[in-house]
């Protein structure tokens, strides 16, 4: 895909939608750090090419597997708190972007996985 003759947005795009759906798969998989790496690379691209409306699955891809990483005992709980930065970035870009259902569950994930209150979070 990176070689092809396609316009060069329009490979961004694929790019992004096939990062998205292979970090979710490589997450389910337990390869946690390949789907880290995998949705990073997703969210490059999403700036160079100014896609927002798929950052915020991408981001919360990266929140999901450091949240079983530290599960597991592979990263510290120290993490949680940068998690939990990503979680409020994603939650201001869906918003910004109409998404509203992703809106909805990244507030209901912070509710069940940090114990914080909606309005606390968004403020």
């Amino acid at each position: 895909l990176k070689k092809s003759y396609m316009d060069e947005q329009q490979r961004g795009v694929l790019q992004v939608i096939i990062a998205s759906n292979l970090s979710k798969v490589y997450g389910t998989i337990l390869d946690h750090f390949k789907a880290i790496d995998i949705a990073n690379e997703g969210i490059k691209i999403c700036k160079k090419f100014k896609l927002g409306n798929a950052l915020p699955n991408l981001i919360y891809s990266v929140v999901w597997n450091q949240e079983k990483l530290i599960e597991m005992g592979v990263l510290s709980p120290n993490y949680k708190f940068e998690a939990l930065i990503y979680l409020k970035q994603a939650y201001y870009i869906a918003s910004a972007m109409q998404m509203k259902y992703m809106v909805d569950f990244i507030k209901e994930h912070v509710i069940e996985s940090y114990g914080t209150e909606v309005t606390s979070f968004v403020d």
